[in-house]
């Protein structure tokens, strides 16, 4: 058998992957099927770094730092990866973008709300949309994978900013929020806005603060 590559001393974008080692990592797979999901998930991002001629160490790192167990087996370790290197962008918590987009979309890339025509993983709304550069009916033709562009583009100017969930999550649904107190009122009673988001308003006082939207996006942690 050939040398085994010493994995933890190369560089993650190494293209010397060994044949032997993928050859022994593909008779693993069928081993795979009985192990805990978690496992598994580690251990399937590990054999398609290392056939990607990629660093297996830093893919199953990837996948693990930072997120809570149970997203993992909500999404394809790509769209985990992906969505944890947005976070660290952005100087934020992983698990609280993940509970963003469940909030809104249930991650699902092609959601779309039927009165405001919101699309996608947080809901870009149309005007949203063409300020980044694209459109909705576009957002909607892309795979998740390239959606998280998008959603890193918008959220990118909130950077070093985002060290809550509810200032996260009005980033996405009132950015005039970000950074105000809990006690901070987004919407009253009588506006387009309010109605549209009365579910929030759990104790129906008429308005909706920045502490009740905290509340229900932080249930999906």
């Amino acid at each position: 058998m050939g040398k085994i590559l010493d994995w933890s001393n190369s560089e993650p974008e190494s293209n010397n992957a060994p044949l032997s080692l993928i050859l022994c990592g593909g008779a693993l797979v069928l081993g795979l099927s009985f192990a805990p999901s978690p496992v598994r998930e580690a251990a399937t991002s590990a054999l398609d770094a290392v056939a990607n001629g990629q660093n297996p160490i830093s893919a199953i790192a990837n996948v693990s730092t930072n997120l809570e167990p149970s997203w993992r087996t909500k999404k394809s370790p790509e769209f985990l990866n992906k969505t944890v290197a947005i976070a660290r962008d952005l100087g934020a918590n992983p698990n609280h973008l993940m509970a963003i987009m469940q909030f809104e979309s249930g991650l699902k890339a092609d959601e779309v709300n039927r009165f405001s025509g919101a699309t996608g993983l947080i809901q870009f709304m149309p005007s949203t949309a063409r300020g980044l550069g694209t459109s909705t009916s576009a957002l909607l033709r892309m795979t998740e994978i390239e959606q998280l562009d998008y959603v890193r583009k918008y959220l990118l100017p909130y950077r070093g900013r985002l060290n809550t969930i509810g200032d996260f999550y009005a980033s996405v649904l009132w950015p005039a929020a970000v950074g105000q107190p809990d006690s901070y009122v987004l919407f009253r009673v009588g506006s387009i806005e309010y109605r549209q988001n009365n579910g929030f308003d759990r104790n129906r006082d008429g308005v909706i603060t920045k502490s009740e939207i905290t509340a229900l996006v932080s249930e999906r942690l």
